[in-house]
């Protein structure tokens, strides 16, 4: 994996997680050429909407901002978010809340919108990179309303001065929203799996794709649903199309996906009658499968054996049920 803040244009080499690297060549961030149709599905719809946006992405949105220490003593900080600086230059210690920032400050703690204007500093003991919070706001979560922060993150090219600032999350406008945080909890985007009790971590995800929508979908290892780990692995599974568990994702953007989940926080009362059912999730992927979103069942055949669903949309030990809509 190529280094958190390498991958936003720092002059680093992390020796740990970049092979082959040059120590005197820079690490720069190539954001993906995407068409303006490819765009707005990664941008997505309105950020507090189940049903108004794609449901379905086969990545989990990880870039380029993933695994961030809080504090650069942890086993195996490479990156750390070193502090905070208010817009007179000062530094101070910042902390996670309620997945938001805090900044400690000697007059009491700055929060929420008061940090608008602030620029995080990440460091690798080395190298440091600011990067500014130009927009905050506050949106519902898909379950029971509750707010959630999202920010926008954005960073100047350090290789050309004249560059336009660039948003974290690839392809979008650096003052529109796109960041969600996850305290004590990391992921891989490969494997699609969760690596919980991390304390001290930061999870960083972009809007519009699997762990954010996981969030929005009130399942993070400190919501207040009472999500369990396993719940939330099958969760990423599910909206990647992960069938076989194996990290491998058969869809692409731009797939609606309807669901129903083991705790009840969506029930089979929001499904049109129509809606069709895709597959069974586990932690471990698809523990049956009717016809697939997007490939034909023989692809995924060819990669692993799974028995069909047969139209069975009872729970049962399942910790979701995916549909096809009836209609997108």
């Amino acid at each position: 994996m190529q280094s958190t803040l390498g991958m936003l244009g720092l002059t680093l080499c992390l020796t740990a997680t970049v092979t082959g690297c040059d120590q005197d060549a820079p690490l720069e961030f190539e954001p993906a050429e995407l068409e303006p149709a490819e765009l707005e599905l990664r941008i997505g719809g309105p950020w507090g909407c189940p049903t108004c946006d794609y449901g379905n992405s086969p990545t989990c949105g990880l870039f380029p901002l993933d695994r961030i220490a809080m504090d650069k003593e942890l086993p195996n900080a490479e990156a750390w978010l070193a502090g905070i600086l208010d817009p007179a230059g000062d530094l101070f210690d910042v902390i996670l809340q309620d997945d938001g920032f805090v900044a400690d400050v000697p007059t009491g703690p700055v929060t929420g919108h008061g940090l608008l204007g602030w620029t995080l500093v990440f460091s690798d003991g080395t190298n440091e990179m600011p990067v500014q919070i130009n927009n905050i706001e506050q949106h519902e979560d898909w379950v029971s309303g509750d707010l959630v922060w999202t920010y926008a993150l954005a960073y100047d090219d350090p290789f050309d001065p004249e560059a336009p600032v660039q948003n974290v999350c690839p392809g979008i406008s650096p003052d529109q929203t796109s960041v969600v945080l996850i305290a004590d909890e990391l992921y891989d985007d490969a494997t699609k799996t969760v690596m919980p009790n991390r304390p001290g971590w930061m999870t960083m995800a972009c809007r519009g794709h699997a762990v954010m929508k996981m969030k929005f979908m009130g399942h993070d290892p400190n919501d207040a649903y009472g999500s369990v780990w396993q719940q939330r692995q099958a969760a990423l599974k599910m909206i990647t199309a992960d069938y076989c568990g194996e990290g491998q994702s058969f869809t692409t953007l731009g797939q609606p996906l309807a669901w129903v989940d083991q705790l009840g926080n969506f029930g089979f009362g929001a499904l049109h009658p129509d809606d069709r059912l895709e597959a069974k999730w586990s932690e471990n992927g698809a523990t049956c499968l009717d016809k697939p979103r997007y490939v034909d069942r023989s692809d995924v055949d060819d990669a692993c054996e799974i028995p069909e669903c047969k139209g069975d949309t009872t729970m049962g030990t399942a910790r979701w049920l995916s549909f096809i809509p009836a209609t997108p």
